[in-house]
C-alpha cells in the first residue's frame, strides 16, 4: 500500500487468542462444527447443512490428519502473518500493474475497482463493501500484476494476507499437496477456497473495547451480539444494573484477565 493515510499493525498474540477464544469457548484447543455454527448463529447467518460447516472446517484444517477440527496451531499459522490496515477514503490499496503480493478481506468500509482508458478516464466498474474480499483472484490464478486499481471510498480497514502465507498454511495443504491456480483448479478447489475466505473473515471481526472502573458492558434484557474475553482488569456481575451502587451490594460473581463470558446467551 502506497498512501501515507495507512496505518497498519502485525495481528497480535492477545487478539488472535482472543478470536479464537469466541469460537473455542470451552477451551479444548481446536475448533469444531458446533463452534462455527454458534459463532455463524451470532453473525446472522443460518446453516442448515452440516456439509457446509464440514466443508469450512476441512478449508481451514491445515494438516489436522481427520481435517474435521481447526487447532489453535493452524489457526495461528493461517492468521498470524496478516496485518490488519486502516485507509483514509480516497487512499489506494494497490493499482494496475502492481504486482500482486496479498489479498485482502475488507472488515469496514467500502473500497472502488477503477479502471483508466487511454485518455486517462476513470471509471468505477465495481464497488465491495464490509465482509467482500477482494486481490483474490489474481493472486490465486497467478497473475503477476493487477488488472485494475482499488481505491477506498469511504474510511477502510482491511485485513492483507500475503500469498505465500495463504498458500503455504492452508491451500497448499490438501491430500494431494499441490497448490491449484486458474483453469487447472478444479470447482471443489474454488469452492475451499472460498470457504476458507469465509473463516478468515469470521475470524478477523474482533476488536478491544476498554472501559473505566463502574462503566457496564451490557446490562440485564440487553441484546446479545457478543462473545468477551477480559484481556486485563476484573469484572463484578450484578443482578440488576443498580445492585453494585449500594456501599453493601454483593456481586454474584466476579470474571478475572482470561476469562470469556457471554457465550452462554450466545
Amino acid at each position: 500500500m502506497r498512501s501515507t493515510s495507512v496505518r497498519a499493525s502485525m495481528v497480535g498474540d492477545a487478539i488472535l487468542s482472543r478470536a479464537f477464544a469466541a469460537f473455542d469457548v470451552e477451551g479444548k484447543g481446536f475448533i469444531t462444527q458446533a463452534d462455527l455454527r454458534r459463532v455463524l448463529h451470532h453473525f446472522g447467518k443460518r446453516v442448515d447443512s452440516n456439509t457446509e460447516l464440514h466443508g469450512m472446517l476441512e478449508a481451514a484444517a491445515g494438516f489436522d490428519r481427520e481435517r474435521r477440527r481447526v487447532t489453535y496451531g493452524n489457526y495461528v499459522r493461517m492468521m498470524g502473518h496478516a496485518v490488519k490496515a486502516s485507509l483514509e477514503r480516497g487512499a489506494v490499496v494497490f493499482r494496475r500493474g502492481d504486482p500482486v503480493t496479498h489479498f485482502y478481506c475488507l472488515l469496514s468500509g467500502d473500497v472502488e475497482m477503477v479502471t483508466t482508458n487511454a485518455d486517462g478516464a476513470e471509471t468505477v466498474i465495481e464497488r465491495l463493501s464490509a465482509g467482500d474480499f477482494f486481490g483474490e483472484n489474481a493472486l490465486l490464478a497467478g497473475r503477476a500484476t493487477r488488472s485494475a486499481t482499488m481505491r477506498a471510498a469511504t474510511r477502510i480497514e482491511v485485513l492483507k494476507l500475503a500469498k505465500a502465507d495463504f498458500e503455504a498454511g492452508f491451500l497448499g495443504g490438501g491430500g494431494d499437496g499441490r497448490v491449484y491456480h486458474g483453469e487447472d483448479a478444479p470447482s471443489e478447489e474454488a469452492a475451499l477456497r472460498e470457504k476458507l475466505l469465509s473463516f478468515i473473515m469470521m475470524v478477523s471481526r474482533t476488536e478491544r473495547v476498554t472501559l473505566a472502573e463502574g462503566e457496564a458492558i451490557f446490562k440485564e434484557g440487553d441484546a446479545v451480539d457478543h462473545f468477551y474475553v477480559l484481556s486485563e482488569g476484573r469484572l463484578a456481575v450484578a443482578g440488576h444494573a443498580g445492585d453494585l451502587a449500594r456501599q453493601d451490594a454483593h456481586p454474584l460473581g466476579r470474571i478475572e484477565a482470561g476469562e470469556g463470558f457471554g457465550e452462554m446467551s450466545l
